[in-house]
């Protein structure tokens, strides 16, 4: 790359914190003293985030046992679907993100079970906004029969 990987990182770092482009334009000039233009952050962005893919996909995340669950309203494309994020207590890990359309038990557990594909053991408790689909999901995808 021609440009100083200093101002590179920070431009992905300041992206995925979820700054726009074109405040990350502005910053790269005022801070690193490089010109660039949005559709170069897009450029780096793709060139960058497909390096790491294969390395990001096999991480295991280190969890405490104890899950944050949370679910939003979202728009997508014009509709209003529900987003639910499941996180790790202690290390901040974001273990899960799905979306739906609804917000039932069904739902709830998809993110669960999403989680336990990535998680090593089992948690013991999860921590939520009181939806009861989130008890009863807890419940039926981790304290049954089966083991993770």
């Amino acid at each position: 790359m021609k440009h100083d990987p200093k101002a590179i990182t920070a431009a992905l770092d300041l992206y995925f914190k979820g700054v726009s482009q074109k405040k990350i334009v502005y910053h790269l000039k005022q801070f690193y003293g490089v010109k660039v233009t949005q559709p170069c952050i897009v450029k780096w962005l793709r060139k960058y985030v497909s390096l790491v893919r294969e390395y990001v996909d096999q991480l295991v995340p280190q969890t405490s046992g104890f899950i944050h669950v949370d679910e939003m309203k979202v728009n997508v494309n014009g509709r209003l679907d529900w987003l639910w994020n499941l996180m790790d207590d202690d290390t901040r890990f974001w273990v899960s993100s799905l979306i739906s359309q609804r917000r039932e038990v069904a739902d709830a557990r998809a993110t669960f079970q999403d989680a336990k594909q990535k998680l090593r053991a089992m948690p013991i408790a999860v921590a939520h906004d009181g939806l009861q689909s989130y008890g009863e999901a807890f419940k039926n995808e981790f304290y049954t029969n089966t083991t993770l």
